[in-house]
């Protein structure tokens, strides 16, 4: 385990010596087929009295972003957090809290 904070010039790296990557994903990088399909799948399952919570994003990289609209169109309630206020979302979603 790398002690934190990780400093710029000291990457963690494996036994094989090529750097540690973190298990998400990042800018310009694609969703594996599957976890969107997971997503898709999960998102299709929502209905009316579901609640969604939309924690921390910019809500401008597609195609995430567009899960909130497909879960409101399901009939969700959308729950913003976020440090800025307004984002794309707000108008969407029903209940918007500003963070400190």
């Amino acid at each position: 385990d790398p002690k934190l904070p990780l400093q710029a010039n000291e990457q963690p790296r494996c036994e094989c010596g090529g750097r540690v990557r973190p298990d998400v994903t990042l800018f310009t990088e694609s969703l594996p087929d599957d976890q969107w399909e997971s997503a898709l799948e999960a998102i299709n399952t929502v209905r009316r009295g579901d609640v969604m919570l939309i924690v921390g994003t910019s809500s401008v990289v597609y195609p995430a972003a567009s899960l909130p609209e497909l879960a409101k169109a399901n009939g969700a309630t959308l729950v913003e957090f976020n440090l800025e206020l307004p984002t794309p979302l707000s108008n969407l979603v029903d209940i918007a809290v500003q963070g400190q």
